[in-house]
C-alpha cells in the first residue's frame, strides 16, 4: 500500500494571473468586445427563440402551450401562434 506524502507544495504563477474584479477567481476576459445592454427593457422572445427553447426543454404540446401562455401573460413573448 502506498504511503501518503508528509508534506507537499503547490507552485503557482499568481503574479501573471489576472484576478476578477470581485476578487473571487481568475479573470475571464476572453471576449473583450462583449458588452451588456444597460437598459430596463425586457427582451421579447421571438418565435424562433421560443421554438428552440421548447425543443431544448423537450416539452410536450400541452406544456408548450402552457409555457407560451405564461410568457405572454408576463409580456415576455412576442405575439405568436403556439402550436
Amino acid at each position: 500500500m502506498p504511503k501518503p506524502l508528509e508534506s507537499y507544495s503547490v507552485d503557482s504563477d499568481s503574479e501573471s494571473e489576472e484576478v476578477s474584479p470581485d476578487g473571487t477567481g481568475p479573470s475571464t476576459n476572453a471576449e473583450p468586445d462583449f458588452s451588456t445592454r444597460n437598459t430596463s427593457e425586457s427582451h421579447l422572445i421571438t418565435q424562433a427563440e421560443f421554438k428552440k427553447l421548447v425543443q431544448d426543454l423537450d416539452l410536450s404540446k400541452t406544456k408548450t402551450q402552457l409555457f407560451g401562455s405564461l410568457l405572454q401573460t408576463w409580456n415576455l413573448l412576442e405575439i405568436i401562434v403556439i402550436t
